[in-house]
């Protein structure tokens, strides 16, 4: 099973350096730039494989380079043994966005029951193309992977994400987008992460915003800056949320007492994504 799985991952890269020899003309880069070439790097852990694809991310006609990883990854002999997938990729897309579609993962139904860590690269600081997931494929992408203990998204996950019991994850971080999905809502008021031990969110498109933008930019006075009431149910949520991460009595003592003592402010400035009118400031006090 090890070796079969091996060879169909060489297979694979095999096919990818046909089509990318196939439409070498059609590149910008030639074949030996190696920073823009599909590939696959994988390797055998002994008691899983663990596999990184770097390359395009979307359909391109009958035959394209993310439609032979989709078809491999849905193998049975890889899917069962697989227990870390990174999908990264050269800062490429188009109209100024690299969207991954996994639809022909998502039709073929595996599931991958060993997957402990996805990846999927999130924009990076100096990208010109913003990275995200097709709309509606998140939830079910995640389905797909019920045992994850460390999830990275370039994008805030959409609410059907909150439905989905993740009993094991303990890390998890989404990237930038275009759309909150009501993000700060759906984390404060939902608890399909019980063992979530760390969560980093972004909430700023300031590396797509030209000064101007961000100077012209208006701080609604529902999501100024105010200071926050202590004896609130908003805070008493939070309380609620740092219970499910593992603080007790002692320490939210020790953190009333830090916060009562400090000129606490939840400030939300431009260009933030969160700074709207679909999230209000208790959202943010929920999340705290």
């Amino acid at each position: 099973m090890k070796n079969k799985a091996i060879s169909l991952l060489l297979e694979a890269q095999e096919e990818l350096n046909r089509l990318d020899a196939e439409r070498a003309d059609e590149y910008d880069n030639p074949l030996h730039c190696n920073d823009f070439r599909n590939r696959l790097l994988f390797s055998d852990l002994g008691n899983g494989l663990a596999i990184e694809y770097f390359g395009e991310v979307w359909q391109d006609g009958d035959e394209s380079a993310w439609s032979v990883v989709q078809q491999t990854l849905s193998n049975p002999t890889i899917a069962e043994r697989l227990t870390s997938l990174r999908i990264t990729g050269a800062d490429e897309g188009a109209n100024g966005s690299r969207t991954h579609e996994f639809d022909e993962l998502l039709q073929s139904k595996t599931s991958f029951p060993k997957l402990i860590e996805l990846y999927i690269r999130p924009t990076g600081v100096s990208d010109h193309n913003f990275v995200g997931i097709e709309d509606g494929q998140t939830g079910p992408l995640i389905v797909l992977c019920p045992n994850l203990e460390a999830l990275t998204l370039p994008q805030s996950p959409e609410p059907d994400f909150f439905k989905i019991q993740l009993k094991q994850l303990r890390y998890a971080r989404f990237g930038m987008a275009w759309q909150t999905f009501g993000f700060v809502r759906n984390m404060a008021s939902h608890h399909n992460m019980p063992e979530l031990r760390v969560l980093d969110f972004a909430d700023s498109l300031s590396v797509f915003q030209s000064p101007r933008a961000q100077s012209s930019a208006k701080v609604s006075e529902k999501n100024a800056s105010k200071p926050i009431d202590l004896g609130s149910k908003e805070i008493e949520k939070a309380f609620d949320l740092f219970k499910q991460i593992g603080y007790g009595e002692k320490e939210f003592a020790e953190m009333r007492a830090a916060a009562e003592q400090a000129n606490v402010e939840l400030k939300a400035l431009p260009p933030s994504t969160y700074d709207d009118s679909d999230t209000p400031f208790e959202d943010y006090c929920s999340l705290m």
